[in-house]
């Protein structure tokens, strides 16, 4: 564990109540709300109970990290709900909700007229005074409706019909990002398993192929005769592993798990299904793509608990060494929860990647390679133990002249 000093300071307006805090939680995502948890130390809560300035409504403003050591941004949050417990002694619990969650509040009918997704996203962040980190895109929405969706429904909405589904929506902290996945991106820390008593407090991988939804990689586009009144389905159908990151087929609609039945030598279906509007070809197989790379990422999910990282956020990714090679390499994560108490700090990470990257696919025995055969930079020369392919077994390991041998 670290012998670093934890620290946080917890602020409501220009008041710092750090003294009456005992403990923080902070859950950073990209898929839920951001929710800080803060516990008021028994000897005040009774006195706190009354305070006018612990009352629903207010902003807290908090940060935290090591004294002298990596500290996280200043993040702003609104109180949402104070709890009283009275028991032996009486117990205080605050939960507020990051500043962002009133997107979700506000829906409008307002139709978007020759804008493209990014100036929408833009348009979005200004009228709410968010900060913003947005990917320029280049298609124009002549005609689009907003259909009474919330703000950030409809962003979302927008974001999978755009980029062959590589873009995600999500506010953390008074910005708004608009921007590409971040599954393609660099490792920004690479943790190792049993590295002595290094970072890593544990890691728990999971594979869920029997739960996963059934959906569709599958959009179509429904046409219908002007003369005839014949309507023609066009099924789009992308399953490219570099486009779609993603090598299985699902055969189902993403609304109601309908097989999607026979299609024509010419691709073409007759007859209704049930199926996402979309305007033309490419917009249909960014949405088709979307829903793929959603599925495919719950394949293979973990769960990673740290010494305290403050600087580890929702859509980066790290690199996991030293562990079994279908779960070695590279995790997107989705939520990072930062908890503080009793002088002890533990950031724990949700971690998806897409499942059908951990079959393997070559007869490599390094337990610091990929499954594609590629070295993962920056070996460690002196684990405490090892991975063994041979035995698919954990294995202590002593140190001769720098080499790694199996102690015996």
């Amino acid at each position: 564990m670290s012998i670093k000093s934890p620290y946080y300071k917890v602020y409501i307006g220009d008041r710092d109540i750090t003294r009456y805090v005992e403990s923080i939680t902070y859950e950073d995502a990209t898929e839920e709300d951001n929710i800080i948890t803060l516990k008021i130390d028994q000897d005040y809560a009774l006195q706190l109970a009354d305070d006018p300035d612990f009352v629903t409504g207010k902003i807290v403003a908090f940060q935290f990290g090591f004294m002298g050591g990596a500290v996280s941004q200043l993040h702003k949050s609104k109180v949402t709900d104070i709890k009283h417990t009275y028991r032996e002694r009486v117990m205080m619990t605050m939960k507020c909700l990051d500043l962002g969650t009133t997107v979700k509040k506000t829906t409008s009918q307002k139709i978007w007229e020759n804008k493209t997704s990014s100036q929408i996203a833009e348009a979005i962040a200004s009228k709410y005074g968010f900060d913003k980190e947005i990917k320029t895109t280049s298609k124009v929405w002549e005609n689009l409706p907003q259909g009474n969706k919330s703000d950030l429904e409809f962003l979302k909405y927008i974001a999978a019909r755009e980029g062959q589904g590589n873009l995600v929506v999500f506010i953390r902290n008074n910005t708004l990002y608009f921007v590409e996945r971040g599954l393609k991106e660099d490792s920004k820390v690479t943790f190792t398993y049993g590295y002595g008593d290094g970072e890593m407090v544990s890691f728990e991988p999971t594979q869920k192929e029997s739960t996963k939804k059934a959906v569709s990689n599958q959009t179509a586009i429904t046409k219908v005769d002007e003369k005839t009144g014949k309507v023609t389905t066009t099924v789009v159908d992308n399953t490219t592993e570099e486009d779609t990151g993603s090598t299985e087929l699902y055969k189902f609609d993403a609304d109601n798990g309908d097989n999607l039945g026979e299609i024509s030598e010419d691709n073409t279906t007759v007859g209704k299904q049930n199926s996402e509007p979309v305007e033309n070809e490419e917009e249909a197989k960014s949405l088709a793509n979307s829903t793929k790379k959603n599925a495919a990422l719950e394949g293979m999910t973990a769960k990673l608990k740290l010494d305290g990282q403050p600087l580890l956020v929702p859509n980066s990714v790290i690199t996991i060494k030293n562990v079994a090679k279908r779960h070695l390499g590279n995790w997107l994560i989705t939520k990072v929860t930062h908890s503080i108490q009793s002088g002890a700090y533990i950031t724990t990470c949700d971690l998806k990647r897409n499942a059908s990257k951990s079959k393997t696919k070559n007869k490599s025995k390094d337990a610091n390679t990929t499954e594609g055969g590629d070295k993962i930079k920056d070996e460690v020369k002196l684990p405490v133990n090892t991975y063994d392919a041979d035995t698919g077994k954990s294995v202590e390991v002593i140190s001769e002249n720098n080499t790694t041998v199996k102690k015996k």
